[in-house]
């Protein structure tokens, strides 16, 4: 009779273990069984089939099944507790996310107000020198009468140009050609711009060459007053120059005073006991230092 009630007991603690983990195992679901460490995973996998006596009206193996399942349930502790671990880690990571996001527009906020402070300042203040630039010299002389950032050499404002029509006012404009906007600047935009100029006709500088206006064609320098009395009617770096010698040989420093030889972009009279020609110009405008007197 008392191994009787000792199997019957067995077997109530045995049940209502079994109720009790097949609870828990529904709590912990299959989501939260594969969120676990494999090496967990595996302790439960290889410990359940332990859970249910071989016989159960074997004394023995009801209590062996009992043992298994008490491993059993403790080893569920341990996954719940490492879930509960993993989910209040997540929950101060958010919290923390939070917090930073809070802070960066907090700071957002604040280079924001700057910024639109820092652009009110900024067009106050290009303002005000705009209505400097407007009556200065370099309004007059170089066509910068409005203002803008300058980058170059010390950063700040200063006076630029607004347009072409700021440009074509200037003088530079009327004496070098610096007639349109080009990169910020005034300058000679093409060949138009330097064509109606004086120093077209004067000095042959009738090309626009990087803004500027430079002597290109050779026709533009046999025009010149330079070509004929100084022989100077050869484009050399962008300039009219004496570049051989028979660029001297019909102007009128070569008639009147004897200076026939192109010497470094001149025409010039050798010295006395000079042998031969000098070598005439290169095409950088470089020639051998010269070994006469230039008239």
């Amino acid at each position: 009779m008392l191994v009787a009630e000792e199997l019957d007991t067995a077997k109530a603690r045995l049940a209502d273990l079994l109720r009790k983990t097949q609870a828990r195992e529904e709590a912990l679901g299959r989501e939260g069984f594969a969120r676990l460490p494999s090496t967990l995973r595996e302790q439960l996998a290889a410990i359940q089939p332990k859970c249910e006596p071989s016989d159960p009206d074997d004394l023995e193996a009801l209590k062996s099944a009992e043992d298994h399942l008490r491993q059993y349930h403790a080893l569920m502790d341990d996954a719940f507790n490492l879930l509960r671990q993993e989910e209040a880690e997540g929950q101060r990571q958010a919290r923390r996310r939070h917090r930073n996001l809070k802070r960066w527009a907090f700071r957002l906020a604040i280079l924001g107000a700057l910024g639109v402070a820092g652009w009110f300042y900024l067009q106050h203040a290009l303002a005000e020198e705009a209505k400097r630039c407007a009556v200065s010299d370099a309004c007059i002389e170089g066509g910068q009468c409005g203002s803008g950032l300058r980058f170059t050499g010390a950063p700040g404002i200063g006076c630029a140009p607004r347009d072409d029509d700021d440009c074509r006012k200037s003088r530079d404009c009327k004496r070098v050609g610096r007639c349109h906007l080009v990169g910020g600047v005034c300058a000679a935009a093409n060949d138009d711009d330097c064509r109606q100029l004086e120093v077209c006709s004067t000095q042959g500088l009738c090309s626009a060459v990087e803004g500027l206006c430079q002597a290109v064609e050779r026709e533009d320098c046999l025009k010149t007053r330079g070509c004929r009395e100084g022989g100077e009617c050869s484009p050399v770096d962008g300039k009219c120059a004496a570049a051989e010698d028979s660029d001297c040989a019909e102007a009128t420093v070569c008639k009147k005073q004897g200076a026939c030889t192109a010497v470094s972009g001149r025409c010039v009279v050798p010295d006395e006991g000079f042998e031969g020609a000098a070598p005439s110009a290169t095409a950088s405008g470089t020639a051998a230092p010269p070994k006469g007197k230039a008239r």
